[in-house]
């Protein structure tokens, strides 16, 4: 598994952003994108991608923009640490030749 880990600095913590590219042979051309889990105590979440994507960005429930990174070709996963975030609702948002975001919820 060919992995790219990039560390991003936003205030107040950091946040961790991994590709990964395991191959797509188990992902199958007629199943939706999605983020796991929708509920998040840890602050982690994975995003396995069933389509081409430029880039992934995270809003609040307000719809304030608080990520925005830039997705390679070649991955068929990300996983996101976000451990500075309050308990809430957000929204991920993949976005290439089509838009696709799904609700999270996180508790702490």
């Amino acid at each position: 598994m060919k992995e790219k880990m990039v560390n991003y600095m936003l205030p107040p913590a950091q946040a961790m952003f991994v590709e990964s590219s395991p191959g797509r042979s188990n992902l199958g051309e007629t199943a939706a994108t999605f983020v796991y889990p929708n509920l998040i105590d840890n602050g982690n979440i994975t995003i396995v991608l069933r389509d081409q994507y430029k880039f992934v960005r995270l809003f609040d429930i307000s719809g304030h923009e608080i990520l925005r990174r830039n997705i390679t070709t070649a991955s068929t996963k990300i996983s996101l640490h976000l451990p500075y975030l309050n308990s809430g609702t957000y929204i991920p948002q993949l976005v290439g030749s089509k838009t696709v975001q799904q609700k999270i919820y996180i508790t702490k």
